[in-house]
């Protein structure tokens, strides 16, 4: 018998080989291969008798139930060609097989089998064909067959037979959630679902139901049972994590006064939006608590997030702590260093680089040390009561949580991508949410249009007029690629060296650059500085510009090749532009021709609002864009998905009433500890 936590190389017939493949792959247990679903299911249910296939007027996928007469082979040039013929009793039909030695001993004469396969009217023959004898299940034929990812580089034959054996000892799983989930059905009528059909939402026989369903529909109901538990998993894990932040860990008070922010604000060369000081409040009431903040502050590019976060760690270091910022590029902490230092002249900050070390007398003083991921491992040193995570998804869990033994200091993440609402309500319920929605200034949406491959010429003229009426602008051109694939797949994506190339041949006068993560970190450093001289016109660079360069005077941005970026990444790449208020262009250049590709990007083009993107974003491609799995784990749902609020809903309300002792099947595989709390 076999739990869900039984090793694979436990599993009969999973010998060492076997084992290292899945291992390989990730699939170490039961539990790993069960929920390692099918790609797809080919239907083998088509039956007919020999008589009925010989009539069929075109190529057909069918099962036929016949007896073997005999089997024999030849050789035609290298290719050696086994054929059988079979009957039953309407008549004969024969079988072509094309190096497929081992039918030879598997096809017995007298035996009777099932046979799937493509009937050829114009041969009157099955070509290779599935084989499977006659038994009381079959998994091969005359079903529908899962097919599975050819990842594993295990036959999709073995794969099956090893998940049949796994399901028919399989030690039966406690469910409480098919209960609670009928008793909810009961309550609320309009949610119930057909009638004798409750009962296959039971996770005994989801698995089976998933890996051999007997009907269409089953795969639906076992998809929808694990999304489902894959979903309330989340919510358990938000639950749990909350609980550990707020009852586990202590914190550092720190008692702000209201009279040192206000001293900290009357010198801001700018007023402070509303939504700018409600956010300073909701993070005063977390700090003065006894355990850590734990909030992230959402706002678009431009809407003064670093602001607020200087003006925090100011307090903080004012009380005599230290505070952390930690950007994900050196490029992106220059320019918080060097943008705090004009906004906050009075308070002492350290930039933490390979360039500028930290030194042991910069711990005898508080200060607030900006720097890299490299500063996450100077933290015990440091031990700041305040951590601030710029562009929060760019850093995994493990890298924002690290165990400073028993220290536990406020953590604020800031994120400048939007996060649709169904997001925040489930993996967001652990952390405290503020969002700026207010722009500092009013600025004029950006001129957002998509530019096909015919209308690439017209549109360098355009840009050509702009350089020579407007010489001191800043045109910005993005490219998903360093250097050319020549991957068949990829050989049309734009690189950023081959771009520049073509760029300098059509605007030789002008001074341009190039901008990628290769370069050496004083290569970019003297770029990013060019830039803001004004000594750059036009700039070729990668994605990295996404979060890494401000410049307020560009007021144009090529992306080449948009159709490779996900919605709230171009959302991101256009906020790079405009932020004067000045009129700004964001171009769009694609040489996709699927009407799919093209529609995605021009309700992009008509679309400004955050949200709105992100909700679009997610469902074209999903929450990649937003997390990634080296952070929770959570963002690739297998079954679940982040835009059907039905089962967000049904799943938030079961939660409500399971027991407290409930967890899932999948918790293994969603941990929570201080690993995994960010």
């Amino acid at each position: 018998m076999y739990t869900l936590e039984t090793p694979l190389h436990h599993v009969t017939g999973v010998g060492e080989r076997l084992a290292a493949k899945f291992t390989e792959q990730g699939l170490k247990t039961v539990r790993d291969l069960l929920l390692f679903a099918p790609l797809r299911y080919l239907d083998a249910t088509h039956f007919m008798t020999v008589a009925e296939a010989i009539e069929l007027p075109k190529k057909k996928l069918i099962t036929i139930k016949a007896k073997v007469i005999n089997v024999s082979q030849f050789r035609r040039g290298s290719k050696m060609i086994q054929t059988a013929t079979v009957a039953d009793e309407t008549g004969q039909i024969k079988l072509i097989f094309f190096n497929s030695r081992y039918i030879l001993n598997q096809l017995k004469e007298g035996v009777i089998f099932y046979f799937s396969g493509y009937y050829t009217p114009k041969y009157r023959n099955l070509i290779q064909p599935k084989c499977e004898r006659v038994a009381l299940e079959q998994i091969h034929t005359a079903r529908l067959v899962p097919y599975y990812s050819s990842r594993l580089h295990v036959a999709q034959g073995t794969l099956r037979r090893i998940l049949q054996q796994i399901l028919h000892h399989l030690v039966e799983i406690p469910d409480v959630v098919s209960q609670v989930w009928r008793n909810t059905i009961v309550d609320h009528p309009t949610q119930a679902l057909i009638e004798g059909e409750i009962d296959q939402q039971r996770l005994d026989l989801t698995f089976q139901q998933l890996h051999f369903p007997q009907k269409a529909n089953q795969v639906t109901h076992a998809r929808q049972r694990l999304a489902l538990e894959e979903m309330l998993a989340i919510i358990d894990y938000s639950e749990a994590a909350k609980h550990y932040l707020k009852y586990q860990q202590k914190a550092i008070v720190i008692p702000t006064k209201a009279v040192q922010l206000q001293q900290l604000i009357k010198h801001l060369p700018f007023k402070l939006t509303g939504d700018q000081l409600k956010v300073l409040d909701e993070i005063d009431h977390d700090m003065n608590q006894t355990y850590p903040m734990n909030r992230l502050l959402m706002g678009d590019v431009g809407t003064g997030k670093t602001v607020v976060a200087g003006l925090v760690a100011a307090q903080v270091v004012q009380q005599g702590r230290a505070a952390v910022l930690i950007a994900p590029t050196v490029i992106l902490a220059q320019q918080h260093y060097q943008q705090l230092k004009k906004l906050l002249p009075h308070l002492s900050i350290k930039l933490v680089t390979a360039q500028s070390k930290l030194k042991a007398d910069d711990l005898k003083m508080p200060h607030l040390f900006i720097g890299t991921h490299a500063l996450i491992r100077q933290l015990d040193k440091i031990k700041p009561a305040l951590i601030v995570y710029d562009e929060q998804q760019k850093f995994g869990v493990w890298q924002r949580s690290q165990d400073l033994k028993g220290y536990h200091p406020h953590v604020l993440n800031m994120t400048a991508t939007p996060i649709p609402r169904s997001l925040i309500l489930t993996i967001f319920a652990h952390v405290d949410i503020s969002l700026i929605k207010t722009q500092p200034m009013s600025k004029p949406p950006i001129k957002t249009a998509l530019v096909t491959e015919a209308k690439r010429e017209q549109m360098f003229s355009w840009l050509k007029k702009q350089f020579d009426n407007q010489p001191n602008t800043i045109t910005l051109v993005v490219a998903p690629f360093i250097d050319p694939s020549y991957h068949r797949a990829l050989e049309n994506i734009k690189a950023v060296k081959k771009v520049f190339a073509e760029y300098r041949e059509r605007f030789p006068h002008l001074n341009m650059s190039m901008l990628h993560g290769r370069m050496s970190q004083a290569a970019q450093t003297q770029t990013t500085t060019d830039l803001r001289l004004g000594k750059i016109q036009l700039l070729i660079a990668t994605p990295m510009i996404e979060v890494g360069v401000d410049l307020p005077q560009a007021n144009i941005i090529i992306i080449e090749s948009a159709e490779r970026f996900g919605l709230a990444s171009l959302h991101q790449l256009r906020g790079r532009v405009g932020r004067r208020g000045q009129t700004a262009y964001c171009f769009l250049f694609s040489q996709a021709e699927q009407k799919q590709v093209i529609k995605r990007l021009r309700q992009f083009s008509h679309l400004h609002d955050g949200q709105k993107i992100a909700e679009l974003d997610l469902k074209y491609r999903g929450s990649g864009d937003i997390f990634n799995t080296n952070q929770h784990g959570l963002a690739n749902l297998q079954f679940a998905h982040w835009l059907d609020p039905q089962v967000i809903k049904q799943a938030q309300t079961i939660y409500q009433q399971l027991p407290k002792s409930w967890s899932s099947f999948l918790a293994p595989k969603i941990k929570v500890g201080t690993a995994q709390l960010n």
